[in-house]
């Protein structure tokens, strides 16, 4: 008969046998933590970083699509998420990858998506263009009403630059403000049925033809008649407009003429923006979408890749050979990812190959130019590598440029002049150079020659030092930024700055600055020198053809010949 084992005895032993293993595992989970790394400080882990700069997109739906704002997101491992003017400027980027007179691509880094879409928005709706606002018929025939007739003129895009021109709001219209056109087209009776097309529209420089009906001009007056615009000058004196006549987009069609009609009109184009009115938006479209970023997670070989090759109908893979008869997949174009997702349709599988995700903070923007004529072009076409830097020193010299005439008189009136001038030897030389290489090509026949090469060779060199030139520049204003004050510098420049025992301050010889005299019309002229030298650098030569750059930047003409006449005063 077998033995009973008491059951206290049976009790203890398995509470015994339990605190053993509690004690175990609490030792193995205290080892577990104590070899876990440090949580760095400052700094996101990588699997964060992943979920905070990319949006990842699966099969069924995109992940980690949310922008985080908060400044506090990640305060317990001590990492800074808020947004910062310094860190922002460091990181902001702008490229441009196409720029043709039809649409433009270009890359913003470094913005959140409601950055990126107040731009979309300030661009259709805030950059302002000429279009028709006002329309005077004299004779409209056509079976088009005269409001239909009036709308589809006001759509029209006119190819001018808007800066040359000031907003109209309630002043009269002159010379600085309105653009007129005209149009007066009739269908004899013996003739088929005619189109009217936009190509019609004559600009009248001198302002409008059509007489203001006034009580003078009822009572018989001689004077000259008055007109429904009041031009001082003609517009076609302005050297803007001097070699190139305002016109409108070619062959837009406005209405149709049967036998006998006619169309009798003026025009006048106004400035203003596209938040007032569509007609006055530059851009058809403007978009932008999230830069595409494709990571493949394994090797893919053979034909699997081959497969992978044809899911994508855009390209973005090739395959490359490997040797011993092998091939592998590569991503040769990413930028034409539209993230279908045929390439991770099928299975798990295909999502632990490829990998499709989207860069939150780069953006690729395109537009569509309404007209053609809005966007001044450069004579000579080149890259974004040179011509930004060229843009970003213009930019910095049209924002700072006051600071720098104001603040220029404590670090000597020599030091402006000297930027002026090697910029000016700079930039003549660089845009001669050039034209030099389109002489050398057209003198060739296109042929590469010995002649070419050495043109090539001394635009590179020119180009050189002119960015040289555009980096002291650049330097200058940044000393310039950071050693100005707050304190009445206008008045320290013309000498009006009273001293403590009330006695005017001079910048002449004798006064305790030590600095020569300036009058204001050199400075008025040196304002205009660097203006006019920013426009210079954003727009171009004014000729239009390279060859016309180099005649009319001489090597031996400065940038402010075209205001000796200010310093002969």
């Amino acid at each position: 008969m077998a033995s009973r084992i008491p059951r206290a005895e049976t009790e203890s032993e398995t509470e015994t046998e339990s605190e053993s293993l509690d004690e175990s595992s609490q030792n193995q989970i205290l080892k577990f933590l104590q070899d876990l790394p440090d949580v760095p400080m400052g700094k996101l882990s990588p699997h964060l970083e992943f979920q905070r700069t990319r949006c990842e997109l699966k099969a069924d739906a995109p992940i980690h699509t949310d922008t985080l704002q908060y400044s506090g997101a990640y305060a317990s491992v001590g990492y800074d998420n808020s947004t910062r003017l310094d860190n922002f400027c460091d990181n902001f980027k702008v490229k441009v990858i196409r720029l043709t007179e039809e649409d433009m691509e270009f890359d913003m880094i470094g913005i959140d998506p409601a950055l990126a879409n107040a731009f979309r928005r300030i661009l259709i709706a805030e950059v302002p263009t000429m279009a028709i606002e006002k329309v005077l018929i004299a004779n409209n025939t056509s079976i088009v009403q005269d409001e239909v007739l009036s709308h589809r003129l006001g759509l029209i895009p006119i190819k001018v630059d808007p800066r040359w021109f000031e907003y109209a709001e309630n002043n009269t219209p002159n010379e600085k403000n309105t653009i007129v056109f005209k149009l007066h087209v009739r269908c004899a009776k013996d003739t088929p049925r005619t189109s009217v097309k936009s190509n019609e529209l004559k600009w009248l420089p001198h302002g409008s033809e059509f007489p203001l009906i006034s009580e003078d001009s009822k009572s018989g007056s001689s004077s000259k008649p008055r007109t429904y615009t009041s031009f001082s000058c003609s517009q076609d004196s302005f050297p803007e407009f001097s070699n190139k006549p305002i016109t409108t987009m070619e062959n837009i069609i406005l209405s149709k003429l049967g036998p006998g009609q006619e169309i009798e009109l003026e025009a006048h184009a106004v400035k203003g923006v596209g938040k007032t009115h569509a007609k006055w938006s530059p851009v058809a479209t403007a978009w932008y979408r999230m830069l595409p970023e494709i990571v493949l997670l394994q090797n893919v070989e053979d034909e699997v890749a081959v497969e992978l090759k044809k899911k994508c109908p855009v390209n973005v893979f090739d395959i490359e050979d490997i040797g011993n008869g092998k091939k592998r997949a590569t991503v040769a174009r990413p930028r034409d990812c539209t993230h279908c997702r045929e390439c991770i349709g099928g299975g798990k599988e295909w999502e632990d190959r490829v990998s499709l995700r989207r860069v939150k903070n780069h953006f690729i923007f395109n537009l569509n130019f309404v007209c053609s004529g809005l966007l001044p072009r450069s004579p000579l076409t080149l890259p974004p590598a040179i011509t930004e830097p060229v843009l970003h020193v213009a930019a910095l010299l049209r924002k700072d440029f006051d600071s720098i005439v104001a603040f220029n008189f404590s670090l000597g009136v020599h030091t402006m002049d000297n930027i002026v001038d090697s910029l000016s030897n700079a930039y003549q030389e660089f845009v001669a150079a050039a034209a030099n290489i389109l002489e050398a090509k057209e003198s060739c026949s296109a042929q590469k020659t010995l002649a070419t090469d050495a043109a090539l060779e001394n635009f590179k060199q020119k180009w050189e030092l002119f960015r040289v030139a555009c980096d002291q520049a650049e330097e200058f204003v940044e000393s310039v930024k950071q050693r100005i004050g707050s304190e009445c510098l206008v008045d320290e420049a013309t000498g009006s700055v009273v001293g403590k025992s009330g006695v005017g301050i001079g910048i002449g010889p004798a006064a305790t600055t030590g600095l020569p005299a300036i009058s204001a019309v050199r400075l008025e002229q040196m304002s205009k020198t660097v203006r006019w030298l920013v426009l210079e650098l954003q727009h171009g030569s004014s000729g239009s053809s390279a060859g016309s750059a180099a005649h009319s930047h001489t090597p031996g003409a400065p940038f402010d010949a075209r205001f000796s006449e200010d310093s002969a005063q």
